[in-house]
């Protein structure tokens, strides 16, 4: 069991759900499969048993085989159906497996006589690779008859390899510095050689010898992509390649494939100080571990820095800290054989290390296989400039609510608004580019795009997007209650609600009624009016049916907004109805008939609604005068000047008479001109 002991000053952590295992001693070596991430405890040679372990369980197994002499390397196949075990230089033996082992071994040597194998290395559940110092050599294995055919091979001098599962890449060094690097892909059946590159030496050996080494060279996946990362130890003080770069001590050349597929370098990682280091990756953050100081510097390549033009020198997003410290709680019963404590302090950065890709921290001698993780609710606290926090979040897929976090202490720091601004136009920069990827998506990838090299980016969603509706619940809602309840500075709050809809608009993102809403709402109780009406005039605020709406329900604390919302409907040109309830309830009968006759809306009118309103004014001439244009809109669309009962005016036909008489001047002049039509 173990235990993590919390520290609020460092981004780096172990998982305390570790893999336990034998340690390494005089009679169990230890091996580790970097592509299954397996680890197995081999007992004499096998004879006294083998267990392997795995991040994922269904994967572990213990099982006995023949001791055939000491082990060289051991790995299973992807599907776990064949184990392959090297115990000379020359040949691998595999045997199949189904939960044991087979009782029939078979063995594969290589091509030429004179080769040694380097390594092996699974590429499919049948497939295989030997790296040799004499080429590469691809082979399918064939269970069933327990035996392998050769596929293809390349023949060239090779010093190391190193392998990628993710990307099924193999990369070999080649040349007496051991600078130029050979990358080979696989698919099903096919072996790819691709574009040699040469990675740049801080400082070149005289006499010639290897100076780039397989530990150096890491291969692992940056933001969808694979990328080849290359240490260079520090250049003596006053040697001529001392000043070929911003900073002094050992770097990190980063190479990433370009649209060719050709790798080039971009990057270059500055680690001021120099020693034995090793490098994990998680969640597209390079963690670069040093031994002798116990400390670790991260780096996030998406972040600004020095540049010469063609290559970016990047430095650690925070000052080096240590992995947060870490105890394990041991058996009672061995705690007592061995008189050890039941809860021990693990060393960190210990001697007995080894890191493997992407995150894994394997002791040896210890027996642990932990996963190394970051603390994201820690970015805040080690990170004092919030902007610079608020970028290294927007890429962490668990960022989400710890930015909000951010973000909702920032907003209650008055006199920082420059800060609350370039963090709202990265959150919107980030909301963007989802929008981009989403229509891209939508149109489709052209052909010619389409898998030229493994090594190539995807076009891929960001790891998350904080809403408009994200940000209120989370942070600006609090903000106004606070400040409201509190009569606080409401200018404060103001210039945060100004600076979200630059953003916004900036980025071309539609701003929310909501924010609007806020804004308007905290200057009103502010009395201020004149900017208000300068945001409007000037459309900072973007016109809206609820905007009206908001500013006519502010006519009884600032009455010219009333006529502010009237221009933004008219400005609409698609709120004609509402345009006519607000002269109805201004009692402006005569303006809503002309408005309805002006934009062609006579026939859908309510006779009912406008002789109400006209009614109620109480001025018989403009009751009149309404009435009249009823009677006349009935017949020309019906050639009778009577009302439908369906429009229930009868009470207002009563009143008419009431007040004008019986007769209308309309009716008696279609009489007389039906007399004469008669009379003729």
């Amino acid at each position: 069991m173990a235990v993590d002991q919390e520290s609020t000053d460092s981004l780096l952590f172990l998982n305390t759900e570790l893999i336990r295992f034998e340690p390494v001693n005089k009679v169990t070596a230890v091996f580790f499969d970097e592509s299954n991430k397996q680890i197995f405890a081999v007992r004499s040679g096998g004879a006294t048993g083998v267990v392997a372990k795995s991040l994922d369980p269904t994967r572990n197994a213990s099982f006995r085989m023949e001791d055939r002499g000491p082990v060289i390397s051991i790995k299973f196949s992807p599907d776990q159906k064949v184990l392959a075990i090297q115990r000379n230089k020359t040949s691998v033996e595999y045997v199949n497996f189904s939960g044991e082992p087979d009782t029939v071994e078979y063995s594969q040597g290589c091509r030429s006589r004179s080769a040694t194998i380097l390594d092996f290395v699974w590429v499919a559940d049948t497939e295989l690779v030997y790296v040799t110092d004499r080429g590469v050599e691809h082979y399918q294995v064939l269970p069933a008859r327990r035996q392998l055919k050769s596929l293809k091979n390349s023949s060239l001098s090779i010093n190391w390899s190193v392998f990628s599962a993710r990307f099924s890449y193999l990369l070999v060094s080649s040349g007496a510095l051991g600078n130029t690097l050979q990358p080979f892909t696989f698919k099903p059946g096919t072996m790819t050689k691709l574009t040699k590159f040469d990675v740049e030496l801080m400082e070149v050996p005289r006499p010639a010898r290897l100076a780039l080494h397989a530990h150096d060279v890491t291969l692992c996946e940056l933001h969808g992509q694979l990328a080849v990362l290359a240490l260079q130890h520090g250049a003596a003080a006053g040697s001529p390649s001392s000043s070929s770069s911003p900073g002094h001590g050992a770097e990190i050349r980063l190479h990433q494939a370009n649209r060719d597929g050709a790798m080039v370098k971009n990057s270059t990682l500055l680690l001021n100080t120099s020693g034995s280091f090793a490098i994990s990756v998680i969640d597209n953050l390079i963690i670069v571990h040093h031994q002798e100081s116990k400390t670790s510097q991260v780096f996030d390549i998406t972040l600004s820095g020095e540049s010469d033009g063609c290559v970016t020198f990047q430095r650690a997003v925070a000052p080096p800290a240590a992995i947060r410290p870490f105890q394990l709680r041991l058996p009672t019963a061995a705690a007592a054989l061995d008189s050890e404590p039941t809860l021990i302090t693990c060393e960190l950065y210990a001697p007995s290390w080894v890191v493997f890709q992407p995150n894994i921290i394997i002791d040896a001698k210890l027996g642990c296989f932990w996963t190394l993780a970051v603390a994201v609710e820690a970015v805040p606290r080690v990170l004092a400039d919030p902007v610079a926090a608020t970028r290294l979040l927007l890429a962490r897929r668990a960022g989400k609510p710890v930015l909000l976090g951010l973000l909702r202490q920032l907003l209650r720091q008055p006199g920082r608004l420059g800060a609350v601004g370039d963090a709202l136009d990265l959150v919107n920069a980030q909301t963007q580019r989802q929008l981009e990827h989403t229509v891209s998506s939508q149109m489709g990838t052209p052909v010619s795009a389409i898998g030229t090299s493994p090594t190539l980016p995807a076009t891929r969603p960001v790891p998350f997007v904080i809403s408009q509706a994200d940000l209120h619940g989370e942070a600006l809602s609090a903000l106004v209650d606070r400040d409201l309840l509190g009569r606080a500075d409401q200018r404060w709050v103001t210039g945060v609600l100004v600076e979200c809809v630059r953003s916004l608009n900036q980025h071309g993102l539609a701003v929310e009624h909501f924010l609007y809403e806020m804004l308007i709402n905290t200057l009103v109780l502010r009395g201020c009016f004149y900017q208000l009406q300068q945001l409007l005039q000037y459309h900072v605020v973007d016109d809206s049916k609820p905007l009206a709406c908001l500013l006519l329900s502010l006519q009884s604390v600032y009455p010219p907004s009333e006529q502010m919302a009237l221009d933004m409907l008219c400005r609409l040109g698609n709120a004609h109805e509402e345009i006519l309830e607000v002269l109805l309830s201004r009692n402006c009968v005569a303006c809503a008939l002309k408005f309805a006759r002006q934009n062609d809306m006579i026939e859908s009118l309510s006779a009912r609604k406008f002789l109400d309103v006209a009614k109620n004014t109480g001025d018989s001439d403009v009751f009149y005068t309404t009435f009249k244009f009823f009677e006349e809109r009935n017949y020309q669309s019906r050639g009778k000047v009577d009302f439908l009962s369906g429009e229930h005016c009868d009470p207002y036909v009563r009143h008419f008479s009431q007040l004008f008489g019986a007769s209308s001047s309309i009716r008696e002049a279609l009489e007389a001109a039906q007399r004469r039509e008669d009379g003729l």
